[in-house]
C-alpha cells in the first residue's frame, strides 16, 4: 500500500512539528480572538487541518479535502485566503489525478517522481503563506479581518420581517 519505505525518526518529527503548529494555532486563536472575529475560528480550523496534512508523514491525499473546505467557508470574507483556495484545489486535483492513474495501472510511483516533488514544493509554499497569515496576525497586523461584517445587524427601530 505504498508503505514499503521505512520513516526512521521522520514521523516521530513530523507528529511533533504537528503538535507544536497545533498548540500555535490555538495560542493564535486564544490571542486574537476578540479582534478579529468569529472568522478566525474557521482559519484555525482550516491550519489545524492543513498542519496535519503537511506536517506528519504517511499520510494520504484525501486529508487536504477538509482544509479546503474550510478555506471554501472564507472565501467571501477574507480576500488573502483566496489564492490558497485556488491553489490548494489545484494541487488536490493533481494530487488524486496521478495517484489514480498510477493507481489503475497497478504501478507504484517512484521516489522523487518530479511532479510529486513540485506538487510538494507548491503545497510547501501555501503552507508558508498561511503561517505567515497567522504569524501576522498575531502581531496585530489584522490580515485576516473579513472584508464583510459578519454579523451585520439591523438599524434601530422596526424590524423589516415583522408584520
Amino acid at each position: 500500500f505504498g508503505l514499503w519505505i521505512p520513516d526512521g525518526g521522520l514521523n516521530i518529527i513530523g507528529w511533533a512539528l504537528f503538535g507544536t503548529a497545533a498548540a500555535f494555532t490555538m495560542y493564535f486563536l486564544h490571542r486574537r480572538f476578540k479582534f478579529s472575529g468569529q472568522i478566525l475560528a474557521v482559519f484555525a480550523a482550516f491550519m489545524l487541518f492543513f498542519s496535519f496534512f503537511m506536517l506528519p508523514t504517511r499520510i494520504h491525499e484525501r486529508y487536504l479535502f477538509p482544509a479546503i473546505s474550510m478555506l471554501a467557508l472564507m472565501f467571501p470574507f477574507i480576500k488573502r485566503t483566496r489564492l490558497i483556495f485556488a491553489g490548494l484545489t489545484c494541487t488536490l486535483l493533481v494530487n488524486q489525478a496521478y495517484v489514480l492513474a498510477y493507481l489503475n495501472s497497478g504501478t507504484f510511483i517512484a521516489q522523487g517522481d518530479p511532479v510529486v516533488l513540485v506538487v510538494s514544493a507548491f503545497n510547501l509554499i501555501m503552507f508558508m503563506y498561511a503561517s505567515l497569515l497567522m504569524w501576522s496576525e498575531i502581531k496585530g497586523k489584522q490580515l485576516l479581518k473579513p472584508e464583510l461584517d459578519i454579523n451585520q445587524k439591523e438599524p434601530e427601530g422596526e424590524s423589516k420581517n415583522e408584520p
